[in-house]
């Protein structure tokens, strides 16, 4: 009996212990599936940025060729040919209607092609304009070049042609502009940032 009523209030404070130790291994469990989630999109991403064309591709020609032949199975009285062209269809939102899925394997098979339809046009699309984006700042780089190697040296000179023009301001500064935006400039700022964050770390160790 003694042994017994020992062993209960024991008992007690592992059960109120139990609750708060579950729920740090549930929270535990829960950020280790959230990196790894955040893990497999970052690298999702870094695929499609690294080939996007070719991945737009690959998605098209692979629901055309994966849906047909499962509309063709799952759709009576209707063949490959019937469910590429409404796969085509499909994809492009043209929607003409002569070919519709109405069983349920069918239809969800339409979801699945309307979805990689959508993201194929949209890799399309950011490809395109990343393209254009490009060849359009090398143009201006070409047709009008900043010299930054001494930047006072180009503040004396914007002086002085403020003196003598002054619709030249709008213009160098449209230059100031599109120059911030430079990978370069942006990498040497970002670069002289955490020196000089390193160094006032190191200042306030001592």
């Amino acid at each position: 009996m003694a042994r017994d009523m020992d062993v209960g209030p024991a008992d007690a404070t592992v059960g109120r212990a139990g609750p708060g130790r579950l729920r740090r291994q549930l929270v535990a469990g829960g950020r280790m599936q959230d990196d790894w989630f955040e893990d497999r999109v970052e690298r999702l991403l870094k695929y499609i940025a690294q080939r996007p064309v070719r991945l737009a591709l690959m998605l098209l020609i692979a629901a055309r060729a994966l849906g047909g032949l499962a509309y063709s199975l799952f759709e009576a009285d209707s063949d490959w040919f019937d469910g590429a062209w409404w796969v085509l269809v499909t994809q492009t939102t043209v929607g003409y209607g002569d070919f519709a899925p109405e069983t349920f394997w069918g239809r969800a098979t339409a979801e699945i092609v309307m979805w990689t339809g959508i993201l194929a046009v949209a890799i399309l699309t950011a490809a395109l304009a990343g393209v254009i984006a490009e060849r359009r700042i090398e143009q201006a780089r070409q047709a009008e070049p900043v010299s930054t190697v001494n930047l006072d040296d180009d503040f004396d000179h914007l002086i002085a042609r403020l003196e003598s023009d002054n619709d030249y301001l709008s213009q160098h500064l449209r230059r100031l502009k599109d120059l911030t935006n430079d990978p370069d400039v942006v990498e040497a700022l970002r670069v002289a940032h955490q020196r000089r964050e390193q160094a006032h770390e190191a200042q306030q160790g001592r």
